[in-house]
């Protein structure tokens, strides 16, 4: 990829994938490419009582690498993946101790490595059984920065995800009924400024579940409860803004 602009200059932008089948269950694959952003309108210019752009930005670049195996076997298909991001004037918003005012700036270099592990599990083909649960899926991954949110707080770039975990299933009750459950942990760094105390706190890791209930009510028609947040768990996720409790969507779908 080329990239043609009057304020930035020229640059290119190359990029390699390559995957060999060991056998027909197993292939590795690799891709490494370089990418960059160029700064937004928001970013530059923008100016509120609480948020102020920076018009001195400069794009930010990035080099990624990924390394991974595919393996399908007759009960679970599953993906491993090791990667890496090196980034250098990384754009973000940054609120500084002692002032009230989120600011744009570039990051310098930034290391983010990490793992994600990724499964489609079928019970029934793996013990040989006919459980009411058919299908698990299993998904796990890792990040980890070169650097912290330390002396100020970050909106985006600093405040990543350290460790997401899910596990989902589906249960068929009957030729018409069907539940699907899914459970997701979450530990985010950085932190985030309590509106009740003005002090900064940490995020602090947190379970979620929900569920969907659905139902084939005709031919051509579905019928469907969704449930999320089930135990209304209390919890903040990103920035200082209380997420819901528990809701409910009901509805139904039809297929012409």
């Amino acid at each position: 990829m080329m990239n043609i602009d009057s304020e930035y200059g020229n640059e290119y932008f190359p990029g390699i994938d390559i995957s060999y089948n060991i056998n027909d269950d197993i292939k590795l694959f690799a891709s490494s490419n370089k990418s960059m952003r160029t700064p937004n309108y928001t970013e530059l210019y923008y100016a509120s009582p609480t948020n102020q752009g920076n018009e001195y930005l400069k794009s930010e670049h990035s080099t990624n690498k990924e390394i991974g195996v595919k393996w399908t076997a007759n009960y679970h298909k599953t993906t491993f993946t090791l990667y890496q991001r090196e980034g250098s004037n990384m754009i973000d918003w940054i609120l500084a101790e002692g002032d009230s005012i989120w600011r744009t700036q570039n990051l310098n270099q930034l290391t983010t490595k990490g793992y994600e592990i990724n499964s489609k599990i079928n019970i029934n083909k793996l013990f040989n059984s006919n459980l009411p649960v058919n299908n698990l899926g299993v998904n796990y991954a890792s990040n980890k920065l070169n650097k912290k949110s330390d002396g100020f707080q970050s909106a985006y770039v600093l405040d990543n995800l350290k460790t997401n975990f899910s596990i989902s299933a589906n249960q068929l009750v009957n030729d018409q009924l069907r539940i699907d459950w899914r459970a997701t942990y979450q530990d985010r760094e950085g932190g985030y400024t309590d509106f009740n105390t003005g002090l900064e706190v940490e995020y602090l890791p947190f379970w979620i579940a929900s569920t969907r209930v659905s139902y084939n009510a005709f031919k051509n028609s579905t019928l469907y409860l969704e449930i999320n947040n089930l135990f209304d768990k209390e919890y903040v996720d990103f920035g200082n803004v209380p997420q819901q409790g528990r809701w409910m969507r009901a509805g139904v779908k039809i297929i012409l």
